[in-house]
This record gives C-alpha cells, sequence and structure tokens, in this order.
C-alpha cells in the first residue's frame, strides 16, 4: 500500500507538471494587444530617457541600476547610436573597472555580453572573476565581493590601451562569447587558479548570503562561461545549495541557509531560475561526466516542485471586457514587478510559454498595463532606483539573456517529470509533503499590497469569477459539496481525505463536483484524491467509470488503472487519447505509458498531420499485445 501511496503522489504531480506543456482551458480573449503591449514599452523607455542623469546614470549609489536601465533600453531595440544608450554605455564602462557590489557586478556582466563589444572582454572576465573569489563555501553571495587587486586593474588598462592601437591600425577583432579555458590569456588562467585555490583553504562560513543576490551571480556566472570562465565548482555549488535549501512546498526563502523563513514568490522565481541554470550547465557537460553524476532534467524532481510552487504563485489572466478584474497596485507596487522579472527570467531561461497550465506572460502583461503610470514609470519598492520600470520593460519584452540554456534544454522541460511510474517514480515523500502544503499563493492581487520578499499578505481574489463549466450536483450531494468546498484551507486535506474514505456514491459525486469549483493545489489534491478513491473499485467499475459523462470521472479512472498497474481497458484507454477534454487525454497517455513502457508520443503535443498517426501506432501495439 505504501508504494501504491508514492505511486498516487508522483502521477499526478507528473500529470500536474506534463499538463504546464498543454494548454488546455478555454483561454480568455486577450485584454490587451501587441500595441498595447509597444505602447507601454515606449512610454516606459521615455520615461527613463527623461530622468537619466547628464553623466549617463540613473543612480548616484553604486552602477548596478545603470546597467539594469541599461538593458532595458538594449531589450527594447535601441542601438548604440541612441544618446541615452551611448551615454549608459559609458558610465557602465567607467564604473564597472572598481565596483565590488554583487549586484553591479553581475548586471555589468549581463549588460556587456548582451552589448557584444570587444572592447568589453576583458572586462567581462574581470567580473567574472569577482563573481567567482565573492561565492561563500555554502554556494551563495552576499552584497559584495573581493574588488580586483592592483595586479588586474593594470590588466584592464593595458587591454584598454591595446585596444585602441587595434582601433587606429584598423585591425580590430570581432566579439568572441564562445570561448573556452584554454582561449584565456595566462595571467587570467593564473588569477582564476588562485582564486580556487584560496577558496579550497576558506572557511564554510556562509558569509551572510541570499538568494536574492545569489540568482544575479548565477546568472551573470552562466553568462560569463561564453567567454571561457570554468565555473564547474561554482554551479557544482550552486546545485547542492539549492536542492538543500528548497522548503517543503516547493519554494525558497530569502536568506541563504533555508533557516525557518517562508517561501516567497519571488525568492521561488530566483531559486527556480538558479536550480535551472545549475542543472542545464551539467546537462551541457554530461559528456565529461560519469553515467551515474549525469542529471536527467526531464526526471528532475527539484526543478518539478520549484515548478509547483512557482505555478502556485501565478493568477489567472483576466480576459477582454473583464479588466475591471486585474488587481491595481497604485502606488505599493511592493515587490510585485520585481517578482515579475524573477518569473520571466525561469520561464523563458526553461522555455516555458506556460507554467502549471497557466498562461503567465498574459497574467502579468494585464498587471503591467494597468499599473504603468501616467509618466510612463512602474512605481514598486525600488521606484528610487527606478528598477521596477526596468523590471516591468524586461518583462514585457520577454529579455532572455539565457537563450542557449532554452535551446539546451528545448523538449527536456515540457515533459518535466515524465517517468515510469511503476517504480513510484521521483519524489516520494517530499512530493506527498509538498501536496500537503498545498503550494504558496497567488503573488499579486488586488488591493495594493503587492508581492512582498518574506511572509505575504495575500489579497482577497473571491470576486474574480470562475471561467471553467461547472458540475450541477444532484440534492443530495449539495450538503457534501458545500461541506467539502467551504472547509477552511487548513482543514481542506482532512475533509478530503474523509470524503476519499467514506462510504457511498455520494462521495464519490461530491468529490468529483468540488473539482471544478477549486483551483490550484486544492483541486491538483481532489483530482489525486478522487483516483485515489477509484483505485479501490473493482475492475467491472473501473471499466464502467471508462464511458461516464463527465470527464473528471474519465480521467480519474484511467489514472487509477496506471496506478494499479492493471491491463484493463486499454483499448478504450487508447480511444481516450482523442478525448474531448485534455485532462483525459493527457492522463491517458501517462497511463498507457506507464502500463506498456512504450512511448509512441502523445497526441496532445503533435500538429494535427501527425496525430492519426500516433493514435494507430497506440491501438496497433494494444491489438498485438492484449
Amino acid at each position: 500500500m505504501v508504494l501504491l501511496v508514492q505511486n498516487m503522489n508522483s502521477y499526478f504531480l507528473i500529470l500536474f507538471l506534463f499538463n504546464q506543456s498543454v494548454f488546455f482551458q478555454n483561454t480568455p480573449q486577450s485584454s490587451f494587444s501587441k500595441q498595447n503591449i509597444d505602447s507601454a514599452i515606449t512610454r516606459g523607455i521615455t520615461f527613463l530617457k527623461t530622468i537619466q542623469k547628464p553623466d549617463g546614470t540613473w543612480s548616484d549609489n553604486d552602477i548596478g541600476p545603470t546597467a539594469l536601465a541599461g538593458l532595458a533600453l538594449l531589450e527594447s531595440g535601441l542601438t548604440q547610436e541612441d544618446p541615452a544608450l551611448a551615454k549608459a554605455i559609458a558610465a557602465i564602462r567607467k564604473n564597472a573597472q572598481t565596483t565590488t557590489h554583487t549586484y553591479s557586478i553581475s548586471l555589468c556582466l549581463i549588460f556587456f555580453d548582451r552589448l557584444s563589444q570587444v572592447e568589453d572582454i576583458a572586462i567581462i572576465e574581470s567580473l567574472a572573476m569577482r563573481l567567482l573569489a565573492g561565492q561563500t563555501q555554502s554556494g551563495g553571495w552576499g552584497y559584495n565581493c573581493p574588488g580586483p587587486n592592483n595586479d588586474e586593474l593594470l590588466r584592464l588598462q593595458s587591454n584598454q590601451k591595446k585596444l585602441v592601437e587595434l582601433k587606429a591600425s584598423k585591425t580590430f577583432p570581432k566579439f568572441n562569447n564562445k570561448k573556452t579555458f584554454e582561449d584565456l590569456s595566462p595571467e587570467v588562467v593564473r588569477a582564476i587558479k588562485v582564486i580556487y585555490q584560496e577558496k579550497t583553504t576558506a572557511n564554510n562560513n556562509d558569509g551572510g548570503s541570499d538568494n536574492s543576490n545569489t540568482q544575479f551571480a548565477t546568472f551573470a556566472l552562466w553568462v560569463s562561461r561564453r567567454h571561457g570562465i570554468p565555473i564547474n565548482i561554482a554551479f557544482s555549488r550552486i546545485l547542492l545549495k539549492f536542492r538543500a535549501t528548497q522548503a517543503q512546498d516547493g519554494g525558497w526563502a530569502y536568506s541563504g541557509n533555508g533557516g525557518n523563513q517562508p517561501s516567497s514568490p519571488t525568492m521561488t522565481g530566483a531559486g527556480l531560475l538558479c536550480l535551472g541554470l545549475a542543472s542545464g550547465f551539467f546537462v551541457e557537460i554530461g559528456g565529461q561526466l560519469k553515467p551515474s553524476e549525469r542529471i536527467d532534467i526531464s526526471k528532475d524532481v527539484f526543478l518539478g516542485r520549484g515548478l509547483f510552487a512557482l505555478a502556485s504563485c501565478i493568477g489567472t489572466p483576466a480576459g477582454k471586457g473583464k479588466e475591471g478584474l486585474i488587481p491595481r497596485l497604485g502606488e505599493q507596487g511592493g515587490q510585485s514587478y520585481y517578482f515579475l522579472w524573477s518569473l520571466e527570467r525561469a520561464a523563458t531561461g526553461l522555455g516555458l510559454d506556460f507554467i502549471g497550465r497557466k498562461d503567465w506572460y498574459s497574467w502579468g502583461a494585464e498587471i503591467l498595463l494597468v499599473n504603468q503610470s501616467v509618466n510612463g514609470s512602474w512605481k514598486g519598492d525600488y521606484a528610487s532606483y527606478n528598477a521596477d520600470t526596468c523590471f516591468a520593460i524586461l518583462f514585457l519584452t520577454k529579455s532572455n539573456f539565457a537563450e542557449d540554456l532554452t535551446t539546451l534544454l528545448r523538449g527536456k522541460t515540457n515533459n518535466l517529470g515524465l517517468v515510469e511510474l511503476k517504480s513510484g517514480g521521483v519524489g516520494g515523500e517530499a512530493i506527498a509533503n509538498l501536496s500537503k502544503t498545498g503550494g504558496i499563493k497567488v503573488a499579486i492581487t488586488g488591493d495594493g499590497k503587492g508581492a512582498t520578499q518574506g511572509k505575504i499578505t495575500y489579497n482577497n481574489t473571491n470576486n474574480i469569477k470562475d471561467t471553467k463549466e461547472k458540475t450541477n450536483p444532484k440534492p443530495e450531494e449539495k450538503s457534501f459539496l458545500a461541506m467539502l468546498i467551504n472547509s477552511k484551507p487548513e482543514n481542506f486535506l482532512n475533509a478530503l481525505s474523509e470524503y476519499k474514505l467514506g462510504k457511498g456514491v455520494e462521495y464519490t459525486q461530491a468529490i468529483t463536483a468540488s473539482i471544478p469549483k477549486l483551483e490550484g493545489s486544492q483541486q491538483f489534491e481532489a483530482r489525486k484524491a478522487l483516483a485515489e478513491r477509484l483505485a479501490r473499485f473493482n475492475a467491472e467499475t473501473l471499466l464502467e467509470y471508462l464511458n461516464d459523462d463527465n470527464p473528471e470521472i474519465r480521467a480519474a479512472s484511467i489514472s487509477a488503472i496506471a496506478l494499479r498497474n492493471q491491463k484493463i481497458g486499454l483499448a478504450k484507454i487508447v480511444a481516450s487519447l482523442d478525448d474531448n477534454s485534455a485532462w483525459v487525454r493527457n492522463s491517458a497517455f501517462l497511463c498507457l505509458k506507464s502500463i506498456t513502457g512504450k512511448d509512441f508520443g502523445n497526441p496532445n503535443l503533435l500538429p494535427d498531420s501527425d496525430k492519426a498517426k500516433v493514435l494507430l501506432l497506440w491501438k496497433t501495439y494494444i491489438q498485438e499485445n492484449p
């Protein structure tokens, strides 16, 4: 029985993650157009230009906010000939030479890589070395890193003189972002070896690291590897860190060492990004690793749990004609805009248009469009640095500074968690705990509180109308249904467990009727409970339920058959690959894959021209292997 429970937990997390790649609910007509997006970006860029200082910066503090604004200008389509961007480039090049601020080091490195100018290669190397030196033994970063020593400053100055001579002789080399460690200059190789040698003798003090600084440093080091910087050791620490500090709800907190802090939406996006980058790196160098050390990202339970948690932070787009339901944040955007950029970077890096069946871009774009100020800015906790406006622009432009990660993982994250069920799948008790905690909560709702880094006060979203088709319960079901869906969140799982084990058809009917009325983790749990309930029924009843009028019953009976690993009703399950409910179709595919050990493809993910072929392959196999 323990194995069956593990199978159920794994199976439903697999099904949840699998469906992130198939947006199978009716998507409301978008409340915005491309013209609306372009106009908002233009207004945001105009605002940034109007407040740029004469010296090309946007802040009196460090150079980080200026590098962030420079990235927003670049991603909006401006070229180096634009006066505002030209001034920003000059300011960033000047101040990046000596900065020791982790945010600034990271943003400058990413900016220079995006700028793609050969005169910035030396400073990219220098910034990367500062990050390598600043990483703590536990794998994170705090606010500051060691600065360049005198030898490094002399190297930068010498390199600048050489570039001036090359320009004069018109033999300027081309920008190369596909270098290896062997391509680096001898002095850079020596400096990196010294950094790693010193770090092996350092103590294990965490040094006050946090996941906010760490996500920027991780992203920058991912970029730096294109320039020959060796990041194997650094990314090993990052991978171990974010696996070890992942909370039971699948998310991450601000604290770099986990601790007792609650997970937050913003840091969950950051943690997922870091985990994705680190995992992606070891997929990239898989050929250099022992078979036991390689990562199969399609079966990575840590990424799966992180996606589950991040999905719980994402709301549902209101759609055209329902703009009044979009959250209004006013002057209290909090960390909403920072969260949206964390979400965008994780989603684009992993190549996901949908997370947990949710259209994250449409949801976020709606929020940004209705909350843009008259002057073109966005105002949250970082308005004094103008960072909120930059976050919003980078979200709207779908900036992707890790296209190579997206390419590397293409097709691997869409079916994340798609594994054999017979062995219990992935996750075990971790997934069971995840299901019980129910994720985090929607990060941005409507009364102006926005998203925060620590414990979040979540706003009431009951005024948002449910667009799902409702199942009308029979009179005798209504009291059971009301007791279930009206139970307090902390009592929901206990109530659901009682209904799962209750005797009588009214319990089955109540769970079934509750599913379209629930959302997120509660809907997930209700579907799992229904399958658990049906898995205890006899084979004759399950076969009857395969033909039920309600798609939730059909899907649950298919899942129950998979969890029992019983070869019954397979011809009908093959026919269910063409069901009018995508939840049923995907349940059928996972069931067939689990029971047969075959994978002829999921018709949901194929063009119409190939669907008939795949259906025929499944049908033929079942006929020949009854």
